[in-house]
């Protein structure tokens, strides 16, 4: 049944119809749990070495079995950065990206067996010292992340496991089209991971735990960086604003940078890098363009968060994980892009 607060440009992440029993997609996932259990049987302390060199190896191994994502990933990568690198260096970029899709993998599976400050041994986390700024003045944080690098997961429950007050805001359901065995079998250890941090489910429609939150001077962490694909015939609803992004133009949705500004919260943004064969997290402080939270206002915001996301894909093209997205150009509202497998 569908919930009542859905909004009806979301309906698409939430559909059951004819779920395939394999998928192409499930590759990534058998690899990450084989190796899961090898992993497990590592001391803690050696731990993300491990786990970087085991990527390597397995993203190698995606890239030479599984085309159909190396594929979509050099197309989209050809379409962003037209004769920017030849095809020898495209294929550098496109093996780093499934290596991050096997570390993702890795690590999401892994972390419902770890005790939290191993957690927080697993992502380099800088900037935490501007976090301790902020809760030292009694204010609430909004913290900004990105679908670039390692999920926003682990670094929520690394936060977590070092003592800070986090609330990520995040899908806690298996996404459209994908298979009965990932639903059945990898998703199952994805909600384990749900379950132990502070996940806040937004297809639950509005609660008032995010009002708490920000009330409370504690942290509350998101994505504004999701694209959503909204229909011709109906009217844009009003919590989505229209944004350039790359060399498209995206759809997002508002609502939690306008309660952040609403109930006076503190801006950092989350952004990872690639720094000497690990990934590293950076939490720093963004001041906003704007202080309205009408829709022009937070558009003007979204679009100089959005720059920031721009820089660092430019820079490190590999770490935007929607590379990856079979309806990557749709929702950036290209219709003369290349055809996608």
């Amino acid at each position: 049944m569908q919930n009542k607060f859905l909004q009806a440009h979301k309906t698409k992440f939430n559909q059951d119809d004819n779920i395939p029993l394999v998928a192409a997609e499930d590759l990534k996932f058998v690899l990450g749990s084989v190796w899961m259990s090898v992993l497990k049987l590592l001391p803690r302390s050696v731990l993300p070495a491990a786990i970087g060199r085991i990527c390597r190896v397995l993203g190698q191994i995606l890239y030479m079995v599984n085309s159909t994502d190396a594929q979509r990933v050099r197309l989209h990568l050809k379409h962003f950065f037209k004769d920017r690198w030849s095809e020898e260096e495209i294929a550098v970029h496109v093996h780093r990206q499934l290596s991050l899709t096997v570390w993702n993998s890795l690590v999401l599976s892994l972390l419902p067996s770890l005790k939290p400050e191993q957690i927080a041994q697993l992502v380099n986390i800088n900037g935490i010292h501007n976090i301790d700024a902020i809760m030292a003045r009694g204010n609430s944080v909004l913290m900004l992340g990105c679908h670039l690098g390692p999920y926003a997961m682990p670094v929520a429950a690394a936060l977590q496991g070092l003592g800070y007050p986090v609330h990520f805001i995040g899908h806690a359901f298996p996404r459209h089209q994908t298979s009965r065995l990932y639903r059945e079998v990898y998703y199952k250890r994805v909600s384990k991971v749900c379950e132990a941090i502070n996940l806040i489910n937004p297809m639950d429609g509005p609660p008032r735990q995010l009002l708490d939150i920000l009330q409370n001077g504690e942290i509350l962490f998101y994505l504004p960086d999701q694209y959503f694909v909204l229909d011709h015939d109906k009217r844009k609803p009003r919590q989505m604003v229209q944004v350039n992004f790359l060399s498209g133009k995206v759809n997002l949705e508002t609502g939690g940078l306008r309660l952040g500004k609403r109930f006076g919260a503190e801006i950092l943004t989350v952004m990872p890098e690639w720094i000497d064969g690990s990934y590293h997290t950076f939490i720093e402080p963004m001041e906003l363009p704007t202080k309205e939270t009408n829709p022009a206002g937070l558009s003007q915001d979204l679009e100089a968060f959005l720059g920031l996301i721009e820089t660092r894909i430019k820079r490190q093209p590999f770490l935007w994980r929607d590379l990856r997205r079979t309806d990557l150009l749709e929702r950036m509202g290209i219709e003369d892009g290349p055809k996608i497998p």
